[in-house]
């Protein structure tokens, strides 16, 4: 695995541990259309199957964040570049990342303002690592954003195509779409559905819909005793960061989205152990990343709860 690929995944498992901490959307903030109408697109580009999207902090330069469904506000990687922005220092919090018990800090503040193509917020909320700590910067990514675009318009990924689209959640058009039902809670989309082992044994699973991760499938192993490896899988150094290497085991599963809808997947299988408690959470079981996701067109629907999918032509998914 490529040192990007492994940083970028830890990164996404070191935020799942300060979301915990910093849960909430600080700030009375809201984005609102510029433009008059009721949706926008934006041409966004990739990293590592990871969306990166344009925005502009404090009517300063523009800058890269990656859009993640599992963050609840938004968050900023290096304090100095705060300070270049004029961003204020409100409340600091500790916590330890994932595969390492080195303290990690970072502060909350509100107040700021946040532009997309025809998009504005101001009054948001953030959170601002104390430094980059995983050295995102050279690869000229500074943030991440989430909740706070998600809870306010239908968000629609053409992963093919390169074209975000931010929509009023009411009359988007979803024909050609399969719904899932979604539930939001503590900032963060979960649906249930369930994968299915080589031995044929079929497991309802509870997992987090996560546009911040790039990998496809991941699972937690030791929660529930029925999820683990497939026989033939391989252990693997899933990555490292902040001083600590997070293992795991990788093999194939088939995940049923619903009744009609099934995807043979590679799946990382993590010790549930690697997680801070704090970052725990008990209701999970793994998540969906976009490796997985930009099989299809997404529209992540948080004010109707439901996640719509419409399948690309990709040879491994299947229809029944």
């Amino acid at each position: 695995m490529l040192r990007t690929q492994t940083v970028v995944f830890v990164l996404s498992l070191l935020l799942g541990v300060l979301h915990a901490y910093a849960n909430g959307t600080d700030g009375p903030g809201r984005f609102h259309f510029t433009t008059g109408q009721n949706k926008v697109e934006i041409p966004f580009y990739t990293f590592n199957n990871q969306v990166i999207i344009p925005v502009v902090v404090n009517d300063k330069v523009p800058l890269n964040f990656i859009l993640d469904s599992g963050t609840s506000q938004a968050i900023l990687f290096d304090r100095k570049l705060a300070m270049d922005l004029g961003i204020g220092f409100g409340r600091r919090i500790q916590f330890s990342g994932v595969g390492t018990s080195n303290n990690v800090t970072a502060f909350r503040t509100r107040g700021v303002k946040l532009n997309l193509p025809g998009i504005e917020g101001e009054m948001m909320g953030m959170a601002i690592l104390n430094s980059d700590y995983l050295d995102m910067g050279r690869f000229d990514i500074h943030g991440i954003i989430g909740y706070q675009l998600f809870v306010r318009f239908a968000v629609k990924i053409d992963y093919q195509q390169q074209i975000l689209t931010l929509m009023e959640p009411q009359g988007y058009c979803s024909e050609g779409y399969e719904t899932l039902e979604m539930a939001i809670e503590n900032s963060k989309p979960y649906v249930n559905t369930s994968i299915l082992l080589p031995n044929h044994k079929e497991i309802p699973t509870r997992l987090l819909v996560d546009t911040g991760g790039s990998f496809g499938l991941s699972l937690i192993k030791g929660l529930n005793p029925e999820i683990s490896p497939p026989k033939n899988a391989q252990r693997i150094r899933i990555g490292s960061g902040l001083g600590g290497k997070v293992k795991g085991f990788n093999g194939k599963v088939t995940l049923k989205l619903n009744q009609h809808l099934a995807t043979e997947s590679e799946a990382v299988f993590i010790d549930h152990s690697e997680f801070s408690k704090k970052g725990q959470d008990p209701g999970k079981q793994g998540s969906i990343g976009n490796s997985l996701l930009k099989d299809f067109i997404v529209i992540l629907d948080y004010s109707n709860s439901k996640i719509l999918l419409r399948p690309n032509l990709q040879p491994e998914l299947s229809r029944h």
